[in-house]
């Protein structure tokens, strides 16, 4: 017997041949760069060409009321703070919901916050149609529970070197720092790197194939 689990109906089917560019719904990404580096650029331009559009968005926001960076996202996008948490509660199973957590820093909160955090990119991500889109400077400032449950990253080049090639390693990448260099990689490229297994594993832009040679 094969069962269905209704809080799953929305979720992408994934090709046989794997090769799905575009993250499949719900994932969990994480974006990381420098300030200025284009992250919530990239951000806006993958909800925009995503081919399966997203019923609700939600963006927290350190200045939820004052910022006008998401204005392109119509009247439909809600602006939360970060003192707004949401959790299972707040999004409908039925629809394709987006959650955008816009450089909220999470290591200077109580373990409550950490907790209830936590839980969205768990229990909230699959079982309640959530696809959650994390931008930070420095990835180290997530909770490790959440970075390992990130199935698409976005890698900008960072001025410390070393720090690029340990994110490279922790993702199973040799020597990232030297993708950036051989692609000849500027201030405002990233490499995409896929962990969920349906598309390929390292792309520029998103969009464009990175092939290396082990």
């Amino acid at each position: 017997m094969i069962h269905i689990n209704s809080d799953k109906l929305e979720h992408d089917k994934p090709s046989n041949d794997k090769s799905a560019i575009f993250p499949l719904h719900p994932f969990r990404a994480l974006f990381v760069s420098m300030p200025g580096g284009g992250k919530r650029q990239a951000c806006l331009e993958l909800i925009g060409r995503h081919p399966k559009a997203f019923d609700t968005i939600t963006i927290m926001h350190l200045d939820p009321k004052g910022t006008t960076e998401y204005e392109i996202l119509g009247d439909g996008a809600k602006m939360i703070g970060e003192d707004e948490l949401p959790d299972a509660s707040n999004f409908d199973r039925s629809l394709r919901n987006l959650l955008i957590i816009d450089e909220l820093n999470v290591s200077d909160k109580g373990p409550a916050y950490k907790k209830k955090f936590d839980r969205l990119f768990g229990y909230c991500s699959t079982h309640c149609s959530l696809s959650i889109i994390c931008q930070v400077q420095d990835a180290f400032t997530l909770p490790v529970s959440c970075r390992r449950a990130m199935n698409h990253w976005a890698l900008w080049r960072s001025s410390d070197s070393f720090v690029t090639n340990t994110l490279g390693r922790r993702l199973g990448i040799k020597q990232l720092g030297e993708i950036f260099d051989d692609l000849e990689l500027g201030a405002h490229d990233y490499v995409w790197v896929d962990l969920s297994g349906n598309g390929p594993k390292l792309r520029k832009n998103l969009t464009h194939v990175i092939t290396i040679n082990e």
